[in-house]
């Protein structure tokens, strides 16, 4: 049986170590352009959310137009209540009709 000479060994550790770097260069390039990848999924997210829209501003969004919402319904519904009163004035309409329309909701009244 041959004995392994120093340099065969030597040989034989730059054959393996060049196989090596090889392997991992290839693995270097191919992380490489997984890290563009993450960088640009991170912009895109990062795009997302600034133009995503939160509850919090959708809860005001919707309180404030419920607020326009009601100040039109309030204003309707005065004028209402005073062309009521005009046909009550003039006897246009009875005391039973003229209760029964400011009775009617969203702001209804009672008469005792």
């Amino acid at each position: 049986m041959k004995e392994t000479t120093n340099k065969e060994i030597l040989n034989a550790i730059l054959k393996f170590a060049g196989k090596t770097e090889k392997r991992f260069g290839g693995l270097e390039n191919r992380m490489g352009g997984f890290e563009d990848k993450m960088y640009r999924l991170e912009e895109i997210v990062g795009e997302i959310k600034t133009d995503m829209l939160t509850k919090d501003y959708i809860d005001e969004k919707m309180f404030d137009w419920r607020g326009d919402i009601m100040s039109v319904i309030k204003k309707e519904d005065n004028k209402l209540r005073e062309l009521a009163n005009i046909l009550k004035k003039k006897g246009a309409i009875s005391k039973i009709d003229f209760e029964h329309v400011f009775s009617m909701d969203p702001f209804s009244q009672i008469f005792v």
